[in-house]
Formats: C-alpha cells, sequence, structure tokens
C-alpha cells in the first residue's frame, strides 16, 4: 500500500498495525539498517496512525540483541527522549 495515499486519505478512519518487516529488517544481524528502518517508519508516522510492531512474528533467526535495540530504540524515538 501507498503509505501516502493511505495517510491523505485514510489515516481518519483506520490505524495501520505493522510496520517491523520479520522478512527484511530485524533478525539480520544487520543493526544499523535496523536502527535506520526504525527511524525511517515512525518517521513516517509522527502524527499518528500507526501501531507500530513486527509485520507477523519474530522469526527463530532474530537474536534477542536485536530485539532489545528494536524495543529501546522504539521506546526512546516515540517517547522522544
Amino acid at each position: 500500500m501507498d503509505l501516502g495515499r493511505y495517510q491523505a486519505e485514510f489515516a481518519d478512519k483506520f490505524v495501520l498495525m505493522g510496520g517491523l518487516d520479520v522478512q527484511t529488517t530485524i533478525g539480520f544481524g544487520r543493526l544499523d539498517w535496523l536502527r535506520a528502518e526504525i527511524r525511517r517508519v515512525l518517521g513516517m508516522f509522527r502524527d499518528g496512525g500507526l501501531l507500530y510492531c513486527t509485520t507477523h512474528f519474530i522469526q527463530d533467526h532474530c537474536s534477542m540483541d536485536e530485539l532489545v535495540l528494536a524495543y529501546d530504540l522504539i521506546y526512546e524515538t516515540v517517547r522522544g527522549q
């Protein structure tokens, strides 16, 4: 889905759920990429409209270090710290 179209036409009607892609972003040991993607997606929804979570369930190949990094960065970003 085109996120620009969602924000222009539907953001006042429903909230998206997801955003942290388990197939390309988390679980591959690319911590800089993970940080950048979290910041990019959250940046698109500064005014709301997103219930941020993984797109499905966390895969077996995801490390605890990645999960902690993601959780902490998301928390800090949405709290404005």
